[in-house]
């Protein structure tokens, strides 16, 4: 095949592919994606990395027993955990990360389900309150000393509570 007609192959794309970038002109644009639809090379915008949550939540729970005792629960500090432990409890440690993402509609399953998991494992607990605490995290540029700000964490807000049936 002569090199020219593979060269205009490639100059044509090239700018197609500039155009669905850049996104010029609204007319030029819409008459290249035909032919980005059909080849299944159209771009769609995206981002190059995902939104930073910007705030830092951490859940407890207060756990009270029969005989009228309490006892306190803070979800993992995974920062204080080593790789090898991360790794092993990747299953846990997504779940907290997750936890907060669900819906109104699905939270109280959710947590309830958390919450008599808590009950079970920590000693057969009669009544579980739930709390959540955040910390904002700062732009880059707004705040560097201490290093850690977003590990200033609110006072805990109760979310849920939860009787054993």
């Amino acid at each position: 095949m002569d090199r020219r007609y593979v060269n205009a192959f490639l100059v044509f794309w090239l700018g197609v592919f500039a155009v669905e970038a850049f996104r010029p002109l609204q007319k030029i644009d819409q008459a290249v994606h035909p032919a980005l639809d059909v080849t299944g090379l159209r771009q769609f915008p995206w981002r190059l990395f995902a939104e930073v949550p910007r705030v830092n939540l951490r859940f407890s729970a207060t756990l009270e027993y029969a005989d009228g005792t309490t006892r306190h629960w803070d979800s993992p500090e995974w920062r204080d955990i080593s790789a090898f432990e991360k790794f092993i409890d990747a299953r846990e440690m997504n779940y907290f990360r997750n936890l907060n993402l669900f819906d109104d509609e699905a939270f109280p399953e959710v947590a309830a389900g958390l919450c008599a998991y808590l009950a079970r494992t920590m000693g057969n607990a009669r009544a579980v309150t739930l709390f959540l605490s955040g910390a904002r995290i700062p732009d880059l540029g707004e705040r560097r000393v201490p290093l850690e700000p977003y590990a200033e964490f609110d006072k805990p807000i109760p979310i849920f509570g939860w009787k054993a049936p």
